[in-house]
């Protein structure tokens, strides 16, 4: 490779290849004066998929994503991936992110089970204080989950990734692709073609994602949610407090009109005083989970992070609903009734016992005695004798 001062990066594997856009990392090249530190540094680049260049509307995706990139660039939030350079090269846009080294909140759930109300609090603010900063920006995000909410390795404080950038290129883009929108965290709108963007959608996925925080499973999908009677799919831990849980299902509300309209409306559902700084401390992200329940109650918080087990479920029992869903598993083989089979064998030995007993004690030589005495011991019949006059 000919020397390092002529590139700005040096590309690595790629991380992702969707639809729309290509992900991979790379390195701050040493002839990048801009943001070069003096030692190696990571970073994420991001640039339209190569289908799109095919496209006879490329130049028009192009600009809205080097308009977004722009925008997105003077967005300054400590929960925020920072933006460090965005530029055009042979035709071709690109973004690049800073490389945090962390791991995403999905898989703290699979690691370890649901948080605790206050923990899951304290990630919730976090995400949504970046998400509203999003949204003074004229931004949306249109793609949150516990998958998108990176805690750092070095603090216990999240970085809010994957910002939906290539989601309005075109207006019947989520309506075409609806299979490439999160299942129980996309909003309802976000499956209608005719819906603009609204901050209203990336409440849901607040929403959305607090209660699979506090449950270890997100809600039932959008589309499946409206025919799903609530005591179906409403696992909030016993403990946790009204006002969290009717915060939540304000965030949930199938028509966007009536969820809250802005990120600091939602918030003020919750209430108003925050854990002090070292219970704040204490409850690092990761300590494990405090087993708030017994063992034997069902709604454990320490189940484990299965999301498709939950649509299987769901999907099965509402079929009517119009929800892609994994293979089902095979049924299990029904258990033998071994219960029954020995009740029917208890009565079954009283019935022979009594019978036996009753055979047994009974006394034949009295007629009637009991119902199995069959000897009949009626006196014989007198016949009188016959007398001539009978003969004539």
């Amino acid at each position: 490779m000919s020397d390092n001062s002529t590139y700005k990066y040096i590309l690595g594997e790629p991380i992702g290849r969707g639809t729309f856009s290509q992900t991979q990392r790379a390195t701050i090249a040493i002839g990048n004066t801009k943001l070069m530190t003096g030692h190696s540094q990571p970073a994420i680049l991001k640039t339209l998929a190569s289908q799109l260049r095919d496209s006879d509307s490329f130049d028009s995706h192009k600009e809205h994503f080097q308009t977004l990139s722009q925008r997105l660039a003077n967005c300054h939030h400590p929960h925020l991936a920072k933006v460090l350079d965005y530029f055009e090269e042979k035709g071709q846009p690109y973004i690049v992110y800073e490389a945090i080294a962390g791991s995403s909140l999905a898989q703290f759930l699979q690691r370890q089970g649901p948080l605790p109300e206050t923990r899951a609090l304290h990630s919730l603010k976090q995400a949504a204080s970046a998400i509203a900063a999003l949204h003074s920006a004229g931004l949306y995000h249109l793609d949150l989950s516990p998958h998108t909410l990176l805690k750092r390795d070095d603090s216990d404080d999240l970085a809010v990734i994957e910002f939906g950038l290539t989601c309005e290129l075109s207006p019947g883009i989520q309506q075409t692709h609806a299979n490439l929108l999160s299942p129980g965290y996309a909003a309802p709108e976000q499956y209608r073609a005719d819906s603009p963007a609204t901050p209203a959608a990336d409440i849901y996925a607040l929403a959305a994602t607090l209660y699979c925080l506090l449950t270890g499973s997100p809600p039932p999908p959008a589309p499946l949610l409206e025919h799903i009677p609530a005591d179906d799919w409403q696992q909030f831990p016993v403990e946790l407090s009204n006002s969290t849980k009717g915060a939540i299902l304000q965030g949930l509300i199938l028509d966007s009109a009536q969820r809250p309209q802005s990120v600091e409306a939602w918030l003020s559902l919750f209430p108003a005083e925050t854990p002090p700084a070292e219970t704040a401390t204490a409850n690092k992200l990761d300590a494990k989970p405090e087993k708030t329940r017994s063992p034997g109650n069902p709604r454990s918080s320490t189940r484990s992070f299965k999301p498709l087990k939950l649509y299987r479920h769901f999907a099965k029992r509402y079929p009517f609903a119009s929800f892609r869903t994994p293979p089902a598993q095979p049924q299990t083989a029904p258990k033998f009734p071994l219960r029954a089979l020995i009740l029917t064998c208890a009565i079954a030995a009283s019935a022979g016992a009594g019978l036996g007993l009753s055979v047994r004690l009974n006394r034949p030589e009295e007629s009637g005695s009991s119902p199995w005495h069959l000897k009949q011991s009626f006196p014989p019949r007198e016949i009188a004798p016959s007398s001539p006059d009978d003969e004539s």
